[in-house]
Protein backbone atom coordinates (compact mmCIF):
# COMPACT_ATOMS: atom_id res chain seq x y z
CA UNK A 1 0.00 0.00 0.00
CA UNK A 2 1.67 3.49 -1.26
CA UNK A 3 1.96 5.95 1.47
CA UNK A 4 1.92 10.18 1.04
CA UNK A 5 5.32 11.20 1.48
CA UNK A 6 5.49 12.53 5.18
CA UNK A 7 8.88 14.29 5.43
CA UNK A 8 10.07 12.46 8.42
CA UNK A 9 7.31 11.52 10.49
CA UNK A 10 6.35 7.99 11.26
CA UNK A 11 3.38 6.83 9.86
CA UNK A 12 0.99 5.57 12.89
CA UNK A 13 0.28 1.86 11.49
CA UNK A 14 2.35 -1.03 11.63
CA UNK A 15 2.56 -3.77 8.98
CA UNK A 16 0.85 -7.36 10.40
CA UNK A 17 4.04 -10.02 9.80
CA UNK A 18 3.02 -12.90 7.73
CA UNK A 19 3.01 -16.05 9.82
CA UNK A 20 2.23 -19.61 8.61
CA UNK A 21 0.76 -18.63 5.28
CA UNK A 22 -1.85 -16.10 6.50
CA UNK A 23 -1.49 -12.49 8.69
CA UNK A 24 -2.99 -13.53 11.89
CA UNK A 25 -5.54 -10.35 13.45
CA UNK A 26 -5.00 -11.82 17.40
CA UNK A 27 -2.56 -10.07 19.73
CA UNK A 28 0.00 -12.25 19.71
CA UNK A 29 0.89 -11.13 15.74
CA UNK A 30 4.29 -9.86 15.50
CA UNK A 31 4.26 -6.34 14.26
CA UNK A 32 7.25 -4.25 12.19
CA UNK A 33 7.65 -0.67 12.28
CA UNK A 34 7.31 0.73 8.77
CA UNK A 35 9.51 3.51 7.51
CA UNK A 36 8.91 6.36 6.41
CA UNK A 37 9.80 7.49 2.98
CA UNK A 38 11.99 9.67 2.49
CA UNK A 39 11.95 13.63 2.65
CA UNK A 40 12.44 15.59 -0.97
CA UNK A 41 10.47 19.06 -0.10
CA UNK A 42 13.16 21.98 -0.41
CA UNK A 43 13.89 24.28 3.05
CA UNK A 44 14.49 27.46 2.78
CA UNK A 45 16.29 30.37 5.45
CA UNK A 46 15.84 33.90 4.28
CA UNK A 47 16.45 37.12 6.31
CA UNK A 48 17.34 40.52 6.43
CA UNK A 49 20.56 42.01 6.66
CA UNK A 50 20.67 45.25 8.98
CA UNK A 51 23.38 47.63 10.18
CA UNK A 52 23.81 48.86 14.19
CA UNK A 53 20.52 51.03 13.66
CA UNK A 54 18.08 47.93 12.60
CA UNK A 55 18.29 50.04 8.90
CA UNK A 56 17.93 47.31 6.08
CA UNK A 57 21.50 47.28 4.70
CA UNK A 58 21.94 45.97 1.11
CA UNK A 59 24.86 44.21 -0.93
CA UNK A 60 25.99 42.18 1.78
CA UNK A 61 27.96 38.85 1.33
CA UNK A 62 25.87 35.85 3.64
CA UNK A 63 27.31 33.19 4.29
CA UNK A 64 25.32 29.81 6.02
CA UNK A 65 27.51 27.43 8.16
CA UNK A 66 26.22 24.16 9.84
CA UNK A 67 26.63 25.10 13.59
CA UNK A 68 27.69 21.46 14.68
CA UNK A 69 30.68 21.20 12.06
CA UNK A 70 31.39 24.82 11.09
CA UNK A 71 30.76 23.49 7.54
CA UNK A 72 29.94 26.13 4.58
CA UNK A 73 26.71 25.17 3.38
CA UNK A 74 25.70 28.12 1.03
CA UNK A 75 26.93 31.70 0.21
CA UNK A 76 24.48 34.65 -1.18
CA UNK A 77 24.35 38.43 -1.56
CA UNK A 78 21.43 40.18 -0.12
CA UNK A 79 19.80 42.47 -2.62
CA UNK A 80 19.19 46.47 -2.43
CA UNK A 81 16.93 46.07 0.50
CA UNK A 82 19.16 43.75 2.20
CA UNK A 83 16.81 40.61 1.64
CA UNK A 84 18.32 37.16 1.16
CA UNK A 85 17.56 33.39 0.96
CA UNK A 86 18.72 29.75 1.45
CA UNK A 87 17.36 26.81 -0.09
CA UNK A 88 18.56 23.63 1.21
CA UNK A 89 17.58 20.24 0.21
CA UNK A 90 17.10 18.79 3.73
CA UNK A 91 16.69 20.43 7.26
CA UNK A 92 19.20 18.47 9.63
CA UNK A 93 20.31 20.13 12.16
CA UNK A 94 21.02 24.23 13.12
CA UNK A 95 22.78 26.72 10.93
CA UNK A 96 24.20 30.43 11.52
CA UNK A 97 24.69 32.87 9.88
CA UNK A 98 27.57 35.61 8.94
CA UNK A 99 27.48 38.64 6.88
CA UNK A 100 29.79 41.13 5.55
CA UNK A 101 30.15 44.36 3.28
CA UNK A 102 33.11 45.92 2.66
CA UNK A 103 33.79 49.84 2.97
CA UNK A 104 34.49 52.54 5.03
CA UNK A 105 34.09 51.32 7.83
CA UNK A 106 33.65 47.91 7.08
CA UNK A 107 30.36 46.24 8.60
CA UNK A 108 30.23 42.74 9.72
CA UNK A 109 27.81 40.46 11.91
CA UNK A 110 27.02 36.62 12.82
CA UNK A 111 23.69 35.37 13.87
CA UNK A 112 22.60 32.74 16.89
CA UNK A 113 24.11 29.18 16.17
CA UNK A 114 20.13 27.71 16.19
CA UNK A 115 18.71 28.69 13.21
CA UNK A 116 17.02 26.28 11.17
CA UNK A 117 15.49 26.08 7.16
CA UNK A 118 11.87 25.41 7.10
CA UNK A 119 9.56 23.94 4.07
CA UNK A 120 9.78 26.40 1.36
Amino acid sequence: MPLANTCGRRPAMALKKRIGGVYPISAQARTIAMRSPKCYAAFSLSGVTRDSTGSALGSCVVKCFEAATDIEVGITTSDGSGNFSFSLGNNAGFFYLVAYKPGSPDVAGTSVNTLFFTPA
